[in-house]
């Protein structure tokens, strides 16, 4: 799924950016909603929104709508996050 989600951009679909989640922390944008599209066609939990959760012990996770995934603390570079 990830290699999708990051072939959807050669085309010009984007993320949202960083004013966009400050204002709605629970966006997704264009890629996300797409790549929801093919989740739901194959049977798989939705992604709830673009940005990471950071829980208050500081491990992160993405929601999705049959619970979080969780990220590899080594992946998490300078992404924008939601606390």
């Amino acid at each position: 799924m990830n290699g999708l989600h990051e072939l959807l951009h050669t085309v010009g679909m984007v993320d949202p950016g960083y004013k966009t989640l400050k204002n709605d922390p629970k966006a997704t944008g264009e890629v996300v909603d797409v790549m929801n599209l093919v989740r739901r066609q194959l049977g798989l939990a939705q992604r709830m929104q673009y940005a990471p959760v950071s829980t208050p012990s500081g491990r992160m996770y993405v929601p999705f709508e049959n619970g979080p995934s969780y990220i590899p603390p080594k992946s998490y570079g300078g992404s924008i996050v939601v606390r």
